[in-house]
């Protein structure tokens, strides 16, 4: 074979470009920088823990700040959890209860983000409980370790307050974990409402076109929460009553003429209507 022939052979041939799309590189820069910035984060985290440590060793109360730290932790874990069962039930219910009829404007509209949402429904139905307890759990009932250690170590001053005839340590140690109980249902009840609303117009349960609708269903598990929360409100009501004998809101520490006479009995009435 000639050298012409064989320089034909090997050239090669011009046709279309690849229709194959080159898959984009990421940047090794964007990675590299979240993770210093999240290894700053836990030496920072390390660091104060560590400290801590060592200086509540060199002082003998390690006991003390190991107790501090069981208790808060117990806190948010047992909130957490309340507060992922109450949500992850308020999805559920309102999933189960969706209406089965012919969708109206607003509910085709939303069927997009039901498209969307379906192949990872039971992966989210799971996931947004837990993430939304351990948020509730570690910002709303880890600062109230106090309360629960307070509470688990009462004891009797035995004194007696002249408006109530209970003993004082009452008003030190029980009511205030009694008011921070009752701040943390009213948080779990709130989310979960928040959350079942959400849920049920995602579905169709809550509709605002053509008009304003909602389902018996809907209304049934809003009407429960609105019940769970006033009955927490009326017992705050009624612990406040117990408040006031040692408010220093005023120009005197402890309950005036005016509490004793006239919010006492006007914290009663609200606590009746409420109930």
């Amino acid at each position: 074979m000639s050298e012409s022939g064989r320089e034909g052979q090997s050239r090669p041939k011009k046709g279309k470009p690849s229709s194959t799309p080159t898959r984009k590189r990421t940047g090794a820069l964007p990675i590299t920088i979240s993770i210093l910035f999240i290894a700053a984060i836990a030496v920072t985290g390390f660091s104060q823990v560590w400290t801590d440590i060592l200086w509540f060793n060199q002082l003998g109360f390690a006991r003390v700040l190991w107790t501090q730290w069981i208790a808060s932790a117990l806190m948010a874990l047992t909130m957490g959890l309340l507060t992922a069962l109450a949500v992850w039930l308020s999805m559920r219910f309102a999933y189960r209860a969706r209406p089965l009829r012919v969708p109206s404007h607003d509910e085709r509209a939303m069927e997009v983000y039901q498209r969307a949402i379906e192949p990872m429904r039971r992966v989210l139905a799971w996931l947004v409980p837990l993430g939304v307890g351990l948020f509730v759990g570690f910002t709303q009932a880890m600062p109230h370790w106090r309360e629960i250690l307070l509470a688990f170590n009462s004891s009797a001053f035995g004194v007696k307050d002249p408006q109530w005839g209970l003993d004082v340590s009452f008003y030190i140690f029980i009511l205030p974990l009694l008011r921070t109980l009752i701040r943390l249902l009213v948080s779990i009840t709130v989310t979960a409402a928040i959350f079942s609303v959400g849920t049920h117009y995602l579905y169709g349960g809550i509709t605002f076109a053509p008009r304003f609708t909602v389902t018996r269903s809907a209304r049934v598990q809003l009407t429960i929460f609105a019940a769970i929360y006033c009955l927490a409100q009326a017992v705050n009501f009624w612990l406040q009553r117990y408040s006031l004998l040692f408010d220093a809101s005023g120009r005197f520490d402890g309950a005036t003429y005016t509490d004793v006479h006239a919010n006492i009995p006007a914290k009663t009435i609200w606590q009746l209507l409420v109930w």
